[in-house]
């Protein structure tokens, strides 16, 4: 995301160097800090929905052992990891003013 909507700042003269190394940090900090909470609060829903639409019976017929939450787990997780893929490559078709302004726009309190 970093990359493909420029948001890498570069260095335009050695008196800022400071001041664009900490910005560059604090928005791959930001953005990381963002994708991980979002994949957990994904992986939380998945988790949930793992338990309510699939039937318990149904896995223990195709994994021929008893299910536990650690296969729950498993298949939440992989779930979470492709949508959290998806949203990467769906970002990527965002325009790069969009995306400016989801990272560093300032909503001021109405």
């Amino acid at each position: 995301m970093i990359v493909a909507h420029d948001l890498w700042e570069r260095n335009p003269s050695s008196s800022a160097r400071e001041r664009v190394v900490l910005f560059n940090l604090v928005t791959t900090a930001t953005i990381a800090l963002a994708v991980a909470t979002l994949f957990v609060a994904l992986l939380l829903i998945s988790m949930a929905s793992v338990k309510a639409l699939i039937a318990p019976h149904v896995l223990e017929d195709e994994f021929h052992h008893a299910v536990g939450v650690a296969d729950d787990l498993r298949i939440a997780m992989v779930l979470s990891m492709l949508a959290t893929i998806g949203g990467a490559l769906g970002s990527a078709l965002e325009s790069d003013d969009v995306v400016r302004e989801a990272a560093y726009g300032y909503r001021a309190d109405e």
